[in-house]
């Protein structure tokens, strides 16, 4: 039972990648108001095959929503998200071994920028970065918050920190509450470098 459940998050990221239905509905950028583009600059070793996720509920990495698979000759376009509320992106790539990498990681998006997610992955490791890619010649990082599965569960724990623009961090007892993720512009004023 361990060993299936181990194995579980590949197989279904396998199914996947190879057409089959799992459940997980399509992610749908907004096509009206402000937004902020992503796109993604995967590098994947050949015979891995990967997806990227948002999630519904960006605080609790519930209710993934697909946004698109691809491989180390397929990759996948790029989309936009809302400014504002918290974003989370998860990657997840697996191989036809069940070797497998799941990295996942939170950001604040802002109106009208840019950002590259960009990952590594080779045989024995992966990694993830954001950055602001809206002036293509100078990448600047973006604050992003890496995420931690909770024990046995398919969700990420709390945000332990939230760093603000200037540097300082509030620790989440004086963090604003986490809500849904329909909360709006003003709940997050302090969180947001300024525009």
């Amino acid at each position: 039972m361990d060993k299936l459940r181990r194995a579980a998050p590949g197989l279904l990221v396998l199914c996947a990648l190879a057409g089959c239905q799992t459940g997980v509905p399509p992610y749908v950028a907004p096509t009206e108001g402000a937004t902020a583009k992503v796109i993604f600059r995967v590098n994947t070793p050949p015979g891995f095959g990967y997806a990227l996720y948002a999630f519904d509920d960006p605080h609790a990495c519930a209710k993934p929503l697909l946004i698109g698979s691809g491989n180390s000759k397929k990759s996948v376009a790029p989309t936009w998200v809302r400014p504002g509320p918290l974003a989370t992106l998860r990657y997840v790539a697996v191989d036809q071994t069940h070797r497998f990498c799941r990295l996942t990681l939170s950001f604040y998006p802002q109106r009208g920028k840019t950002y590259a997610l960009f990952t590594e992955q080779d045989q024995s490791r992966c990694a993830m970065r954001l950055v602001d890619a809206t002036d293509g010649e100078k990448l600047k990082p973006v604050p992003s918050y890496p995420r931690q599965m909770m024990g046995g569960l398919a969700q990420c724990a709390a945000l332990p920190q939230i760093a603000h623009p200037d540097g300082t961090t509030s620790s989440s007892d004086s963090a604003p509450k986490e809500s849904d993720s329909t909360r709006g512009l003003d709940d997050l004023k302090g969180l947001l470098p300024p525009e």
